[in-house]
C-alpha cells in the first residue's frame, strides 16, 4: 500500500478533528493490493462512529428501512458500483 494511499484515507476521515488519540494500523492484505486489513481499538471506532453520524436516529432509520427492504427482496445483487452509476 502505498504512502499517498494511506494519507488519502488520513484526509477522508480527518482523524486529527474527531479526536485527540486514534491508533490506525492499515495493512496490505495481499499482493494484489486490491484488499487491506484494517485494525482499530474497539472503543475508539465507537468513538469515531459517534463522531460520523453512525448513531444518530436518521442514520438508525436508513439501516432499519435498508435491512427491511433486503428481507422483501427489493434489492439487486449487483458486481461493482459501476453498475449504479450507469442507472
Amino acid at each position: 500500500m502505498t504512502k499517498g494511499f494511506k494519507n488519502h484515507i488520513m484526509k477522508i476521515i480527518n482523524i486529527k478533528n474527531i479526536m485527540s488519540s486514534l491508533t490506525i494500523n492499515i495493512k496490505p492484505k495481499t499482493s494484489s493490493n486490491k484488499k487491506f486489513l484494517v485494525e482499530m481499538d474497539f472503543d475508539k471506532l465507537e468513538k469515531l462512529a459517534t463522531s460520523l453520524g453512525f448513531f444518530s436516529v436518521d442514520f438508525l432509520k436508513s439501516v432499519d428501512k435498508a435491512e427491511k427492504d433486503y428481507k422483501e427482496g427489493k434489492t439487486k445483487k449487483i458486481k461493482s458500483l459501476k453498475e449504479l452509476k450507469a442507472k
